[in-house]
């Protein structure tokens, strides 16, 4: 469960390079310039457990802003976000890997940062590489890997023990139908555990199909939030007139 309450955040976008010991040596009093997004704007969300809750909105909305929020990857200006544990996100770029070594041994060392122990990691291998479906690859180091072998190799990691909350941020939208279908059996798991799963997707037909609710986000503010064909046909709606 978590509780999120007229939440606020934003960042920095600068328009200079970042300056190199020279320049910080030469120009130290005069700072650069940059542009304050607003990006996430009185935010009131309640997720509960079990749920499965997509959240929709055009780019620049704030999707992936709240859910870096919700984890604590960037501060929060004002406001609360109270959950029982710390999130787990997963995104196309988003899970930590190590490029350097192979997809297996990434899987054994994911398995063991959780806590997994060794012996039973070992025993689950051969199924886990079946899972990611990616052949010999598996073996290779990470560095060499497509964004959906990434992606694939990510999910299953985070996956590997069951979240009280994860967060999706289109990770799956990269992976074929087959993988897909085993990504949605993993989840389904997760929530009949009474873990809570948030989607963030621009496929809002498989939303609408898959969530128990859907949020819409406009420039950072909740514009709507309910039944999934309820919420999804009207943002198509805005989307196709605007």
């Amino acid at each position: 469960m978590a509780i999120i309450e007229d939440l606020h955040v934003s960042y920095r976008t600068y328009h200079d390079p970042k300056r190199g010991i020279r320049q910080l040596a030469t120009r130290s009093k005069s700072p650069r310039r940059h542009t304050t997004v607003h990006a996430v704007r009185g935010v009131d969300l309640t997720l509960h457990e079990g749920e499965y809750f997509g959240l929709v909105g055009k780019n620049g909305s704030g999707k992936s802003t709240l859910l870096s929020a919700m984890t604590g990857l960037l501060p929060i200006d004002s406001g609360s976000v109270r959950v029982r544990s710390r999130p787990r996100l997963l995104g196309i770029g988003g899970a930590a890997m190590r490029p350097g070594v192979s997809g297996r041994q990434n899987l054994l060392i994911g398995g063991l940062a959780v806590g997994i122990p060794k012996r039973q990691m070992d025993e689950q291998l051969d199924e886990l590489v079946a899972f990611v479906g990616i052949g010999d690859a598996i073996d290779r180091p990470i560095s060499s890997y497509s964004s959906g072998m990434r992606a694939r190799l990510q999910f299953t990691v985070a996956t590997l023990t069951a979240p009280d909350i994860l967060l999706v941020d289109e990770a799956l939208a990269v992976g074929d139908a087959s993988f897909k279908e085993r990504a949605q059996d993993r989840i389904g798991q997760i929530l009949g555990s009474a873990g809570t799963v948030v989607m963030v997707s621009h496929n809002v037909e498989d939303l609408a199909h898959r969530c128990d609710r859907v949020g819409w986000l406009v420039e950072g503010m909740i514009k709507e939030i309910g039944d999934p064909e309820t919420v999804v046909e009207a943002y198509l709606a805005d989307s196709a007139g605007s």
